[in-house]
């Protein structure tokens, strides 16, 4: 179902921008124009901020995929420890 809900409130929010809020207008005393034109504003804005939302995803992104290359392309050296017990030497042979 989460593949859908994008498109059905982008859908949801065209249909009021468009075909409700003329009408608001007008009962307001406006005209349908004005109220398309509001509309049309709202979309811009809204399109503005979901593109600057876009581009942030995206850098993000970019920058972890070059951090993401970089590990990948850096030799991986692995060490390890080892403790012996060694004898104590007494004197004795």
């Amino acid at each position: 179902m989460m593949l859908w809900r994008r498109p059905v409130e982008v859908a949801g929010w065209s249909a009021l921008f468009f075909l409700v809020l003329p009408f608001v207008v007008k009962k307001l005393g406006g005209n349908f124009a004005d109220g398309v034109l509001i509309g049309t504003g709202v979309a811009i804005v809204w399109y503005t901020l979901e593109t600057l939302d876009l581009r942030c995803e995206t850098s993000k992104l970019r920058r972890e995929t070059a951090r993401q290359n970089e590990i990948t392309v850096r030799p991986l050296v692995m060490s390890s420890i080892e403790f012996r017990e060694e004898s104590v030497n007494d004197g004795s042979w």
